[in-house]
């Protein structure tokens, strides 16, 4: 049988005609010769190091340049609300910083001017009116600050009372009375600290009753309150305090806050001297307390205190 096959006609091809190939020609190898290693790996990395170095110093300088206080005074009366927030978050650190400006009247007078006008400010800025007023701490400043207390933003009064009570004059006791009984907590608290910073004699009756009060941060500074003004009624309450393992047992206590409470129980210890219990307390303090400032201020007082038969008539109640 004759072998059948379909006829198949090649393409027609020019005498000319190459196929292509599937794949080009292969690239020359660059010779990576020494100095093109050292730019290559070396060279290029240190550049962008060196970038970035510049970028953060530029940055930190821009962050970290301070002006002078004269051009915080200028800025803190411009015309433009950014720069008096501005001078205003800067002046109050300058304070703390530089405690001769206090003397200068110039930066009383524009203070009490801004803080009259704080209604101008963001409600999260204005309150630095009243700490720089309190850093500054300068008498003359407890007029404007009382007009504060009327203020409905509660951090503003709140703030407002810390600059009453920093400012240390007694007398000004007497606008803080009522707040010790006000029904927000911070305020509350706020106001028997101060009342106690002030020492103000008259509102003994109000910080006895802050002593049952719901907030154990407000009993807390009351009972320091009344050590202050040597009320035997904080007796029992310096007896609690001045015990680590109580305050670890109050709500939201940490190891800074109950190294702050236990040196402030010893600083304002000394009219309790002759109380055994407390005195027991306190030399369990100086001799084993994990805090090195606590250890040393509990020493300071018992050398002090000698053999602990010093005391005046609250002590010994």
């Amino acid at each position: 049988m004759d072998d059948v096959r379909p006829d198949i006609h090649e393409p027609e091809t020019s005498p000319g005609f190459e196929e292509e190939p599937l794949t080009g020609p292969e690239e020359p190898t660059e010779r990576l010769t020494p100095p093109r290693v050292i730019v290559r790996f070396f060279g290029i990395p240190l550049l962008l190091v060196l970038a970035v170095v510049g970028l953060y110093a530029f940055f930190g300088w821009l962050l970290g340049t301070q002006k002078s206080p004269e051009d915080l005074l200028k800025d803190l009366r411009s015309a433009y609300p950014s720069t008096r927030e501005h001078a205003l978050y800067d002046l109050t650190y300058t304070l703390q910083t530089h405690p001769e400006l206090r003397n200068d009247d110039r930066f009383l007078q524009a203070l009490m001017e801004q803080y009259r006008r704080r209604q101008e400010f963001r409600p999260e800025i204005r309150v630095y009116l009243a700490l720089a007023l309190g850093h500054l701490a300068r008498p003359e400043s407890l007029t404007v600050l009382r007009e504060g207390l009327a203020d409905s933003d509660p951090r503003m009064v709140f703030y407002t009372i810390w600059a009453i009570g920093r400012i240390g004059q007694p007398e000004a006791g007497a606008w803080l009375v009522p707040f010790a009984e006000h029904p927000d907590d911070g305020i509350r608290e706020m106001a028997v600290y101060a009342l106690g910073n002030l020492r103000y004699a008259p509102a003994r009756d109000v910080l006895i009753r802050r002593l049952d009060d719901t907030n154990p941060s407000v009993r807390m500074n009351a009972v320091l309150a009344l050590a202050q003004l040597q009320a035997p009624e904080a007796l029992s309450g310096l007896r609690q305090l001045s015990r680590r393992d109580y305050l670890r047992g109050l709500p939201r206590m940490d190891a800074v806050k109950a190294e702050g409470i236990l040196l402030n129980v010893i600083q304002v210890a000394d009219a309790y001297a002759a109380d055994p219990e407390l005195r027991q307390n306190i030399e369990r303090l100086a001799q084993s307390d994990e805090s090195l400032k606590v250890r040393n201020a509990a020493l300071d007082w018992l050398r002090r205190h000698g053999s602990g038969k010093e005391g005046n008539r609250a002590g010994g109640q």
